[in-house]
């Protein structure tokens, strides 16, 4: 079982460890003025198979916590994960700013450092 359980803490840390890759991508797209089409295209790809790490992140969180001796160590490890994730996906849907109304498209973001907001034309 002590095994299964420390395989099991590898593989989180590895969801995590995707988590903070993520959160990095996202700070070099803030530091840019505007978000470019290529800019926009490559976060929508990245975030359409970040948004499937919370499953995995879930899965394994739940085996360790039936696993684990002290269940409120794991309790927050979820919840941390929980408040991170989220926030990144806040961030990403504001970032990506889509406007599909039918009308047109326009792709716009708000620094959330500066609360400006920058329109840039997004073509389809």
């Amino acid at each position: 079982m002590a095994d299964s359980l420390k395989t099991l803490i590898k593989k989180r840390s590895s969801v995590k460890s995707k988590l903070t890759i993520y959160n990095n991508y996202l700070t070099l797209i803030k530091s840019s003025a505007a978000i470019s089409q290529l800019q926009r295209l490559d976060l929508e790809e990245r975030f359409i198979k970040f948004q499937s790490l919370h499953a995995e992140f879930d899965d394994l969180q739940t085996q360790i916590e039936v696993l684990a001796d002290d269940a409120e160590s794991t309790f927050t490890e979820r919840e941390d994960f929980d408040r991170q994730f989220f926030s990144l996906v806040a961030l990403t849907r504001s970032l990506l700013g889509a406007s599909n109304n039918g009308v047109g498209s326009e792709a716009g973001f708000k620094d959330a450092d500066s609360g400006e907001i920058q329109v840039v034309p997004f073509k389809r």
